[in-house]
């Protein structure tokens, strides 16, 4: 099974510095370069802050990112600073470890940024799928399911298909089978067209958790659609040996 980092992308906007970090698995279209020009010029920087972070830029342009990384480490420490203006700050920090291939850096982070509360919903659950798809990558399963819940809660749609299964895929692998299950019904469910992989991942999961009845349903109804599949004729005939 591949990574599900894919398309991650940095965007540093008109050097006001906003970067924004969309990716493959968003319900939301990335907003064009007029919605950013408005995201950007909501957040009113003082100036000085605003030149020292165009200097920090400055500095990761050159690949001098320690420099740069102070910087924007002095400007935090600014008590002044209110929840969007840190929240840019920090994203901007993540993504410049993004750019170092330090991801675990880049997760703390754009972690970081989300609990200032200064992200609108749109990057909020942008910066939470990214934080899911690092931590994937890391092998971090947990923390991935953890955001991507949370992305859930902010509003993710479950018909969002690609992040929705980073979802289940993150609670299997960390072995949390009940959570994964909990992810993928309504999921499944809401699919207007099913695939042979839809049906094994049900398939799967209701053997992990020990839900005989439902899987005896699923293996029925695959049974209709691949009538000869031995293995799925073999694995019921199993199931209603042993009994519920």
């Amino acid at each position: 099974m591949s990574k599900h980092l894919k398309t991650t992308f940095i965007m540093a906007v008109f050097g006001l510095g906003l970067t924004l970090v969309p990716n493959a698995y968003s319900q939301d279209a990335p907003p064009d370069d007029a919605e950013l020009v408005e995201q950007v010029t909501e957040v009113n920087f003082k100036r000085r802050e605003k030149a020292r972070i165009g200097q920090a830029q400055s500095y990761f342009a050159k690949g001098d990112y320690d420099k740069g990384l102070k910087i924007l480490n002095d400007i935090l420490d600014d008590k002044y600073l209110d929840p969007p203006e840190r929240a840019i700050v920090f994203i901007l920090k993540g993504s410049t470890y993004f750019e170092m291939a330090d991801d675990e850096n880049a997760v703390i982070a754009f972690q970081a940024a989300y609990d200032t509360g200064g992200l609108s919903p749109y990057d909020g659950r942008n910066t939470l799928r990214d934080i899911a798809q690092l931590s994937f990558t890391m092998e971090n399963y947990e923390q991935s399911a953890i955001a991507l819940e949370q992305w859930r809660a902010d509003g993710g749609a479950v018909n969002d298909v690609e992040t929705t299964e980073l979802l289940i895929d993150s609670w299997s692998y960390a072995g949390n089978f009940e959570n994964a299950l909990a992810a993928a019904e309504p999921y499944f469910n809401g699919l207007t067209e099913k695939e042979r992989r839809h049906y094994d991942l049900m398939n799967f999961l209701y053997g992990k958790t020990g839900k005989v009845s439902r899987q005896t349903d699923i293996l029925n109804e695959m049974l209709t659609l691949w009538p000869d599949d031995d293995i799925l004729r073999q694995t019921l005939a199993g199931l209603t040996s042993t009994g519920p």
